[in-house]
């Protein structure tokens, strides 16, 4: 019985991370939540490390570079620690996104995008709705510097 229990909790595993890439912790919840006992989830998450199907840090650039264009740095790493990626992972996930690529050109892309979205003609905004739209940004985790440098580009193009 033991033995079926643990090759279905591994079956288990895999077809859970052939539909979507997943973390350790989400694995571990939704095995636990088929009811496998806590050794067989264990014994399941060892074998899909084993094959490396299971990788915080790689989940984690991934879910970075995914994200990094609508959503601030701070908004991604509270979402990788909800889903259970332990902060050290998250750190080293955006190390090596920025020696790839430029965290901050994909920050500034990421504001430029979400004021056209908010705004047709973010150079026609009134000193009040810029202040309401900074307020917006800011509050969604966006590094004031970089939105001042988006307003700047705005004002630059007219």
């Amino acid at each position: 019985m033991e033995e079926e229990m643990l090759y279905r909790a591994k079956q288990k595993a895999l077809a859970l991370l052939s539909y979507s890439d997943r973390t350790e912790q989400e694995l571990r919840n939704r095995l636990k939540k088929e009811e496998y006992s806590d050794d067989a989830v264990e014994e399941a998450i060892a074998y899909v490390k084993s094959f490396h199907y299971l990788d915080d840090l790689r989940f984690a650039g991934n879910f970075i570079r995914s994200k990094s264009l609508t959503k601030s740095s701070r908004e991604i790493r509270m979402l990788l620690e909800q889903k259970g990626v332990d902060r050290e992972l998250i750190d080293l996930a955006y190390e090596e996104l920025e020696e790839g690529e430029g965290a901050e050109a994909s920050e500034l892309e990421a504001i430029r995008r979400l004021v056209a979205k908010k705004t047709d003609d973010a150079e026609a905004l009134t000193r009040e709705e810029k202040r309401k739209l900074c307020a917006s940004l800011c509050r969604k985790g966006f590094r004031m510097e970089n939105i001042r440098k988006v307003f700047r580009m705005y004002e630059e193009e007219c």
